[in-house]
């Protein structure tokens, strides 16, 4: 990282290494945003059903099936 740093700070390195240097230590120095949900997967599963209870729904694929060709 210093070394990186030390690079793209030299104004007598040519702007081309300069820039290849700032951009590698940009993953360095800027952190990287993220989300993380930790959940109980039998507490999502409740909190899913429960969910489509309240909205009337009997199931994740709320849709019957039909047999196509039977013409």
């Amino acid at each position: 990282m210093e070394l990186l740093q030390a690079v793209y700070r030299d104004r007598r390195q040519p702007m081309a290494r300069r820039m290849r240097a700032a951009v590698a230590a940009l993953n360095y120095e800027v952190p990287k945003l993220a989300v993380i949900a930790a959940m109980d997967p039998e507490g999502f599963a409740k909190r899913l059903e429960e969910m489509m209870e309240a909205y009337g729904k009997r199931s994740v694929i709320d849709a019957e099936a039909k047999v196509l060709g039977a013409d």
